[in-house]
């Protein structure tokens, strides 16, 4: 057993193992941006594509390696091949981000550390405006 990533707790070395691939596999085909939900407001969101005879099983691994999300066929034209997508966000994506982070590049580390920076400064901007609507200013 081992220290991992998962704040506090003891991990498998397989478990381990799979954070670091999921880590490296979200550092070729994944990326961290703020998506717009129902209601108004901006959540953290983590997603990656394949596409291939085996998406569906390459993203389940990602899906339960992270212990998060969810894998979909997105709909496509007739001439392109079946595109399958993996995604998890607010306190998910935020949780599965803090796993991997031992493991991510530099690159995914800012390009996280920018969404993450964002989406406060959306949220901020959207509670001054609450507070000043409810203050009639």
């Amino acid at each position: 057993m081992a220290f991992g990533p998962k704040m506090g707790r003891y991990m498998e070395a397989s478990e381990i193992t799979e954070i670091a691939w999921a880590a490296g596999f979200f550092d070729g085909e994944g990326h961290t941006r703020n998506t717009l939900k129902y209601g108004g407001y901006f959540q953290i969101q983590i997603e990656a594509s394949q596409s291939g005879e085996y998406a569906p099983e390459i993203l389940e691994r990602f899906r339960v390696a992270l212990g998060c999300g969810w894998v979909r066929a997105e709909k496509r034209s007739l001439e392109r091949q079946q595109v399958y997508r993996f995604a998890a966000s607010g306190k998910q994506a935020k949780t599965a981000l803090l796993k991997m982070w031992p493991y991510l590049s530099i690159v995914k580390k800012i390009q996280a550390m920018k969404a993450i920076a964002e989406n406060l400064e959306i949220e901020q901007a959207r509670q001054i405006l609450v507070y000043k609507r409810n203050k009639n200013v």
